[in-house]
């Protein structure tokens, strides 16, 4: 059993359940990753980036700016800080779903995927710079940042705790 935030998940594992491979389409892909389509193959077929975090965005900047008006410590903050929670849940049990489905349509279609070995968190790296040497575009490499993450390139791993 665990829980995220309020909600309680029961998890079951089957041991000895016969496995059935699936037929071989003597298919090999390489796969590229991007933010504009979330994966195009070496075939040319491309699966949409439906950007799960831009489309929620409007909801989360809502529930931010009322968590911001909060009082701490009352119990109104408690409540908008559940709200701000969820929304960002919602967007990660959405991101989950569609790296899930992405993912088995991609095994049941090639019998050999090669990827890219991406570093996200040096993709990702600010560019704000230092005192001494400014970074240029940092605004522009923010929303660079904001649309790999919410690829979801990486994955999300299950146990929030987990996510470093």
């Amino acid at each position: 059993m665990k829980r995220e935030g309020s909600r309680w998940y029961v998890v079951l594992s089957c041991d000895e359940v016969p496995a059935q491979p699936l037929p071989a389409t003597g298919v090999v892909a390489g796969i590229d990753l991007g933010v504009a389509s979330l994966v195009t193959t070496s075939d040319g077929h491309h699966i949409d980036n439906r950007r799960r975090l831009a489309a929620c965005a409007g909801r989360l900047a809502s529930a931010q700016r009322d968590l911001a008006r909060k009082k701490r410590g009352s119990r109104r903050r408690r409540k908008a800080v559940a709200r701000v929670a969820a929304l960002h849940a919602k967007v990660r049990r959405q991101r989950v779903d569609g790296a899930h489905k992405t993912a088995l349509a991609l095994v049941c279609g090639y019998d050999v995927i090669v990827h890219e070995d991406l570093r996200i968190a040096n993709m990702t790296r600010s560019a704000s710079g230092t005192i001494d040497a400014p970074g240029r575009n940092v605004a522009a490499k923010a929303g660079l940042n904001r649309s790999i993450l919410d690829a979801g390139w990486g994955g999300v791993p299950d146990d929030p705790r987990a996510q470093g």
